[in-house]
């Protein structure tokens, strides 16, 4: 009987120690990888690997300091690498230290860090969602725990595949295996092994190593403290087969990989004692301790195995084997780091173990000191596992789905009551409308007669407009019978101009140069002059129809300028032409008008003594012209109105000078029919600039 106390008291221990010490690490292999965010998990991994080593090996203070200066100096760590910490920091809290309140922060900072990439980090969400349920239920606030356990868990099931799902079904089973519902805590773990084996071939170490193996080993310990040792032998053996065939495929995990195969050969050695197979029994303690004794492996685990193995020197006789490993144990706990539920425990199995030893060797009273002393701790170790038996995981699961059953119903009733309002509503409006539509019905029939009335009237205005049109056409078509004989009658004029300038210059020796220069400028001029007159008595579909071809802007601005200079000079004002050879497909003629215009409304309205300022650029495909004066500008009234050509926009220049307002449209229209535009700035008071862009 005392031979069944210990095994169970020392298996207890070993699931919190071991089972739940794989679970910092369990899960890294399931994270996804967020996209957009930039991690470092392999360095995170290999930080939480080396400080649990330490945590394992009992240096505790050594383990937490070098956790804190690692991520100290990892600047580049991303959200999932500082998620991980923080797991680790909750699971040491809830495990080795029982502070849940410090447990419950850095909960938090999990789901801190996971703002932002919930949707990329669904495993890290939902293992979130289980460290509450873990904290909550260790400050013994069952339903709330249960019922973000369940929340989890439905989480888990509708955004992770098998593979990832499996270390929550992992979990759920150990919740059981601590309520000490050990047959189906077996059904969880074997489930999770199932979905487990989904993995593929390519997933990380703690995947598809650490998380099956701790399965194995759950299954195990579940069967033995169901009291069916074959089965528990059976699944610690396939789970020491399991890991030898792992060690050549994770040749740089092979510490990792002893520490797991000393914990099957110490689990399994205790459970060969348990029955008595003490040889079979005591070979693999020794293989454990052999293992597992070592810097870098569980030297926690060697020492449970050394427990087991004093057990067996004790019940085989062999008392001074057993007082030296009891001894090496003492010194051992001794040494040990601060004090938790497992060293509880350990302490625990130590007192058993030396009232069994002074039992044997018939010195009763000092056996009666350590089982009292057994009597006092076992109140303190056992309430936190008799507060767990004491609630039913199940029910706490039925109420949870329960209350969240009846949030949907009280949200469906708060629909329902929306949607029958609205539908009040609608109907409200409906007959509203159909009132509103009857009234118009039968106003209509009135309007009818009345809009019958009005057509009627419309129609005869119609026949009055349609008369007004055509004597409107008569009067253009006469206008422009008249403007076509005036521009006739001015070819003779100017015609004549053009002949005298033709007969002067043949007789240019008798002329100076200055006069000669004028001649030409007369006839050109007069030659312009013709054209444009020439274009008037076009008819108006062919009035953009003019030809194109490459011509000098640069000529066209310096002769228009030279023909304007002498106006120029009578205002005291001077022209200067800023720009270079610049070729363009255009009508000389046509751009010679522009210019003149722009040019000529420069000189109208500069103030005497200023500067107008003509400048030709070439801008990639486009060439653009620009008139600056620092007249009187234009004022604000009359910006919209200056391209319509009408009378309104005429004002008088600066020396009285009388315009007519229509050289600014006809310039438009000749800029558009070039595929080019034209633009202005101008304050009034301050001048204008006039841009024109051609292609």
């Amino acid at each position: 009987m005392k031979h069944n106390e210990f095994s169970s008291s020392f298996n207890v221990s070993m699931c919190i120690s071991y089972v739940l010490l794989v679970i910092f690490t369990m899960l890294s292999g399931c994270t996804s990888k967020p996209s957009d965010v930039k991690d470092n998990e392999i360095r995170a991994d290999k930080i939480l690997l080396v400080t649990d080593a330490f945590l394992n090996s009992g240096q505790i203070k050594r383990a937490l300091h070098y956790l804190d200066s690692s991520y100290t100096q990892f600047k580049s760590a991303g959200p999932i690498d500082k998620w991980k910490r923080y797991r680790f920091l909750k699971n040491y809290y809830l495990n080795y230290v029982i502070r849940p309140d410090k447990a419950e922060l850095y909960t938090d900072s999990m789901f801190s860090v996971l703002k932002g990439v919930k949707k990329e980090a669904k495993a890290e969400f939902a293992e979130s969602m289980f460290a509450r349920a873990d904290v909550l239920r260790a400050k013994n606030k069952y339903n709330e725990a249960f019922r973000h356990y369940l929340l989890g868990r439905e989480f888990a099931i509708k955004n992770l595949d098998k593979c990832n799902l499996s270390p929550f079904t992992n979990r759920l089973g150990l919740i059981r295996y601590l309520q000490q519902d050990y047959l189906n805590a077996i059904g969880y773990f074997r489930a999770a092994l199932i979905e487990n084996n989904s993995c593929g071939t390519f997933a990380s170490f703690e995947t598809r190593f650490i998380l099956p193996q701790s399965i194995y080993n759950n299954i195990a310990l579940s069967y033995e403290k169901a009291a069916r040792p074959d089965s528990a032998i059976y699944y610690y053996t396939k789970g020491l087969q399991f890991i030898q065939s792992k060690i050549d495929v994770y040749p740089d995990r092979k510490n990792y990989i002893e520490s797991a195969l000393g914990v099957f050969y110490g689990n399994l050695g205790g459970q060969l004692g348990a029955i008595g197979q003490y040889e079979k029994a005591e070979e693999n303690l020794k293989k454990s301790i052999a293992l597992n004794d070592r810097d870098g492996h569980a030297k926690e685990d060697a020492f449970t195995a050394k427990i087991k193995l004093c057990e067996i020197y004790i019940r085989t006789g062999r008392l001074p084997e057993a007082e030296t490993f009891i001894h090496i144990l003492e010194t051992y706990i001794t040494k040990s780091e601060g004090t938790n539920l497992y060293t509880h425990k350990i302490r625990l199995n130590m007192l058993a173990l030396k009232a069994r030893y002074f039992e044997n060797k018939k010195d009763f009273q000092h056996a009666f000191v350590y089982l009292s002393e057994i009597d006092r701790l076992k109140d303190s170790v056992s309430k936190a596992d008799r507060l767990m038996r004491g609630s039913d995981v199940d029910a706490g699961f039925r109420e949870a789905a329960q209350s969240m059953k009846l949030d949907l119903v009280k949200k469906n009733d708060q629909l329902k009551t929306l949607f029958l309002l609205a539908s009040i509503i609608t109907s409200f409006m409906i007959v509203s409308i159909l009132v509103i539509v009857w009234f118009n019905l039968k106003r209509s029939r009135k309007n009818v007669k009345e809009l019958s009335l009005l057509n009627k009237q419309i129609n005869k205005q119609n026949e009055q407009f349609s008369q007004t049109l055509r004597v409107l056409q008569q009067s253009q078509d006469e206008n422009e019978r008249l403007f076509r004989i005036v521009a006739h009658d001015l070819r003779n004029p100017i015609g004549a101009v053009h002949m005298i300038a033709s007969l002067l210059l043949k007789k240019s020796d008798l002329y100076t140069r200055k006069d000669i220069h004028l001649f030409e400028m007369v006839k050109r001029s007069s030659s312009e002059a013709l054209d444009l007159v020439s274009s008037l008595l076009r008819k108006k579909e062919d009035e953009h129809d003019f030809k194109k071809q490459q011509e000098d802007l640069y000529q066209i601005l310096h002769f228009c300028i030279e023909q304007l200079n002498l106006k120029a000079v009578e205002k005291h004002l001077r022209i200067e032409l800023n720009g270079r050879q610049v070729l363009a497909e255009v009508n000389a003629e046509q751009i010679w008008r522009v210019a003149s215009n722009l040019i000529g409304n420069a000189i109208k309205f500069s103030k005497p003594g200023s500067n107008i300022i003509v400048k030709l650029d070439k801008q990639a495909q486009k060439k653009l012209i620009s008139v600056e004066d620092s007249g009187i500008g234009i004022p604000d009234e009359l910006q919209d109105k200056i391209f319509n050509g009408t009378e309104e926009v005429r004002r008088r220049g600066t020396n009285g000078e009388e315009t007519y307002g229509l050289g600014l449209g006809i310039s438009k229209q000749i800029v558009e029919a070039h595929g080019g535009r034209i633009w202005f700035i101008s304050r009034s008071g301050t001048g204008t600039t006039f841009y024109v862009e051609l292609p």
